[in-house]
């Protein structure tokens, strides 16, 4: 997720507003999976706080498996 190099926001801010604890951000800033939930909470943040528009479908986010529809350890 490179939005925080565009707009070096405060994790905590984010992750505050977005309702999900500081280490999802985090997570996804540093391409590890998370849940689609989540993900959708904080971009929906960022876009409010940027006013853009940051979706699943424009930014790059790795989800878990548990987001597509898997259980965890099938593939």
């Amino acid at each position: 997720m490179d939005l925080w190099y565009k707009h070096h926001f405060r994790v905590d801010l984010v992750a505050g507003g977005a309702g999900v604890p500081d280490q999802i951000v985090f997570d996804m800033l540093s391409y590890k999976p998370v849940r689609a939930e989540e993900a959708q909470k904080v971009l929906e943040t960022l876009s409010t706080l940027y006013d853009q528009e940051y979706t699943l479908e424009n930014v790059s986010v790795v989800l878990s498996e548990q987001a597509s529809g898997l259980p965890e350890g099938v593939s």
